[in-house]
């Protein structure tokens, strides 16, 4: 097996880690004044949360696909869904306004259909390895898109689209406003996917599944000059340094002070870990987090660990939720569990067991003035749960815990964004895409 075949394999065991963290339990993929920059929302949701009737129909839209996968709310107050068709692999992007009405200016009628062949010549559209990985917006209005596209002959190749507000590629962007992570890579054996952006103060970050944990800073003029040296890029140096073989940083957060939190997982050898790190604005580590900046949790032999979005509650501690597969029985969730740090990052000794509350399969978290949230999953029911520094709050709908689609309703949730005391969740419900909307 070639190299660059074995890191697609290893990316796509990372995928799987990905759509527990994030399928059914939805990545956190918020306006940028809350979630993406690790700040929580002012205002809360109602403990007598219910769907919006003035949004689409009773609160629901139809995608174009058949699931839903992606969700980005502008500055502006407009709601891009993201929307794949499962059979073909072609995957929508639409437009909508706060009423849920397609904004029928973007694109074709608000819609832009996105082939991953299109960035990516040869990319399996069947494969797990090729697939779009988030959405944010610069402010220009233009939209960032990431993932990677993946074949047997050139292993897992990442890329970067940029659209105008209208929806058409940005020419202006690299090469017809497509760039691959091959434009950084030395050879095909640090392939990898980019992972979703978040916003900072005056651009985009995001990291990618390259071996060494590469960061990247975008802004409207493309990768910033400044940052990272003379590329825009960081080749960080920091888990090498403390004697990592690798490390994915699939989620960052951005803290009031420009500093960043990275979660994902990270290896040596063949022992793999739940990972995170903090780095200040410059991508340095920031010893003052964690332990010297960075937490491990081991994972069993044979299993793998990642650590989800790590959000900042209002009383500056953070909590993010972690899960661990069985990789030798078909990536078999072993368990999952909500961490609780103080703000400095040392596990609370008071929260659950040492710092750990296990959930079932909780995959999302994300915080406001009352509580943190998880959105997950029970007995195969979307359910969302909210928690205090005390565990489970029993004012919160019933007995803590919500159900998205009813008590009785299976379907699968990948990713929600908050607006102020509404809240919107895209995924599949009855074999179709759709965003929902609650307040």
């Amino acid at each position: 097996m070639t190299k660059h075949k074995l890191i697609t394999l290893l990316s796509i065991v990372m995928l799987s880690i990905l759509i527990v963290l994030t399928s059914v339990g939805c990545s956190v993929n918020s306006d940028p004044t809350d979630s993406d920059t690790g700040n929580n929302e002012s205002t809360e949701l109602s403990s007598d949360i219910a769907k919006d009737p003035e949004f689409g129909t009773a609160g629901v839209v139809t995608l174009q696909g058949d699931s839903g996968r992606n969700l980005f709310l502008s500055d502006d107050g407009s709601i891009f869904g993201l929307s794949m068709n499962s059979e073909s692999g072609i995957y929508y992007l639409e437009k909508f306004d706060a009423t849920g009405s397609a904004v029928t200016s973007f694109g074709t009628d608000g819609i832009v259909e996105l082939d991953i062949t299109d960035y990516i010549p040869g990319a399996d559209l069947s494969s797990r390895g090729t697939w779009i990985s988030g959405i944010n917006g610069l402010s220009d209005g233009s939209l960032i898109i990431v993932g990677a596209g993946s074949s047997t002959e050139s292993g897992q190749v990442g890329f970067i689209l940029k659209l105008t507000a209208v929806g058409e590629a940005d020419t202006s962007f690299y090469v017809d406003g497509i760039f691959d992570i091959s434009e950084v890579s030395e050879s095909t054996e640090t392939n990898g996917v980019f992972f979703r952006p978040v916003a900072s103060e005056d651009g985009l970050l995001l990291s990618s599944s390259i071996s060494d944990g590469t960061l990247f800073k975008l802004t409207e003029d493309g990768f910033d000059p400044v940052w990272g040296g003379d590329s825009g890029f960081v080749f960080s140096s920091v888990f090498t340094d403390a004697g990592y073989t690798s490390a994915y940083l699939s989620s960052l957060t951005i803290d009031s002070e420009g500093n960043l939190l990275g979660s994902g997982q990270a290896s040596v050898s063949s022992t793999n870990y739940g990972f995170a790190v903090a780095l200040n604005s410059s991508a340095e580590l920031l010893t003052s987090k964690f332990t010297d900046g960075m937490y491990a949790s081991v994972a069993a032999e044979g299993n793998q660990k990642s650590i989800g979005q790590i959000v900042i509650a209002n009383d500056g501690t953070l909590y993010a939720v972690m899960v661990e597969l069985d990789t030798l029985n078909s990536n078999a969730v072993v368990k999952a569990e909500l961490l609780h740090f103080d703000a400095s990052g040392v596990l609370d000794p008071d929260f659950g067991t040492d710092g750990s509350l296990g959930t079932e399969r909780m995959g999302a978290v994300f915080s406001d003035a009352a509580g943190v949230y998880l959105i997950g999953s029970a007995d195969g029911i979307p359910v969302m749960q909210r928690y205090t520094e005390d565990g489970l709050d029993a004012t919160f709908s019933s007995e803590g815990t919500f159900h998205p689609l009813g008590e009785s309703v299976t379907g699968t949730l990948y990713s929600f964004a908050r607006n102020g005391s509404k809240m919107y969740i895209v995924g599949t419900v009855d074999g179709q895409g759709v965003i929902i909307s609650y307040k």
